[in-house]
């Protein structure tokens, strides 16, 4: 299950291998909050600015 996990997580990020430049527009994504709650960057279409932290929990 955790091997499926991780090929699942190499394939959903294929298309970042080459990152993203400046004024690249963002990819659409859509991951959970802490909560649980779905949060996509869709949400935050016409805001000024948005930060975006990945973390790690432990």
């Amino acid at each position: 299950m955790k091997e499926q996990r991780q090929q699942d997580t190499r394939d959903r990020f294929a298309g970042f291998r080459h990152g993203l430049r400046v004024q690249d527009k963002a990819p659409a994504f859509t991951l959970q909050d802490l909560s649980g709650a779905p949060v996509s960057l869709a949400d935050f279409a016409g805001t000024k600015h948005v930060v975006l932290e990945f973390g790690a929990i432990t």
